[in-house]
């Protein structure tokens, strides 16, 4: 569910070309919803979740800071700012003078992707960018929107060039899969009290992010997967050893029978006993 809180202190300077609110457009393509200049003043203050896209600001002068997924950033003259909008965030003036920055709300294509490439490096700012291309583009694409002549493909091919020019200040490392040693060590760590926190780190990325690719390997959660793995094990022990349900959950990870018996109700309808009862009767 989206929600905005705004403290609107824009000064004269500031041109946006916003879309209409019907607004829709093929999502291959790639898309703004808002782009421009903005003159912030020392007031100005936007807190926003469940917003669906991405924010890219060069700031051209003053000081712009971002609150985003439990970190504080701040961004200044020469910068880039790049957030998801979606995760709860407050975006402000940092200074004690207007900033002033070339924006836009970016979505669709693999925006996300790049957005994901540009997190695990930079977090939300990198220092030391060349704003040129992204306020040619921002003046260019505001301009076409506000007089009505917008052409969606050259919009999109203009901010695709864009995102792929941030890919230069990401550099070219090995590709390490993160969420492959993630997985790994889930796999090896099943009965341990697994902290999210502690496995989204090992990936280099937010929470936010961590589930999501997560779940886009495997089709699972992490909370899911960590269940399946201990499903698995406890099912090995109940066919292999005459230990008790009690003694299983815990060898598992769980910190009691409950929510062994719980997932095999879930998953089989039967209660882990009965599991054990029905297996051996057939053999």
């Amino acid at each position: 569910m989206q929600t905005t809180k705004r403290i609107i202190d824009l000064l004269p300077g500031t041109t946006i070309g916003f879309q209409k609110e019907n607004f829709r457009r093929d999502p291959l393509l790639y898309n703004v919803t808002q782009v421009g200049r903005s003159v912030g003043g020392v007031n100005h203050s936007v807190s926003r979740s469940g917003y669906d896209a991405f924010a890219l600001f060069a700031v051209i002068e003053g000081k712009i800071g971002l609150d985003y997924d439990g970190e504080t950033y701040v961004a200044g003259q020469g910068d880039l700012l790049f957030f998801d909008q979606s995760v709860p965030h407050t975006f402000k003036n940092a200074g004690t003078i207007p900033y002033v920055s070339d924006f836009m709300y970016i979505f669709g294509g693999d925006t996300a992707q790049f957005f994901q490439t540009f997190y695990q490096k930079y977090g939300c700012v990198l220092h030391g960018y060349d704003p040129s291309l992204l306020s040619d583009t921002a003046n260019a694409v505001s301009a076409s929107i506000i007089d009505g002549t917008e052409d969606k493909f050259q919009t999109s091919a203009k901010l695709y060039a864009l995102l792929a020019d941030l890919l230069r200040y990401c550099g070219e490392s090995e590709y390490e899969d993160d969420i492959a040693r993630a997985i790994g060590y889930l796999s090896e760590n099943f009965a341990k009290n697994v902290n999210l926190d502690e496995l989204s780190k090992m990936s280099y990325r937010s929470k936010y992010y961590f589930i999501r690719q997560f779940h886009a390997r495997t089709g699972f959660t992490p909370k899911e997967y960590l269940a399946n793995l201990r499903f698995d094990k406890s099912k090995e022990l109940l066919l292999k050893t005459n230990i008790s349900v009690k003694e299983i959950a815990e060898h598992v990870g769980f910190p009691d029978s409950r929510n062994l018996i719980k997932l095999y109700r879930k998953k089989l309808g039967l209660t882990p006993s009965q599991f054990r009862e029905l297996s051996f009767g057939r053999q």
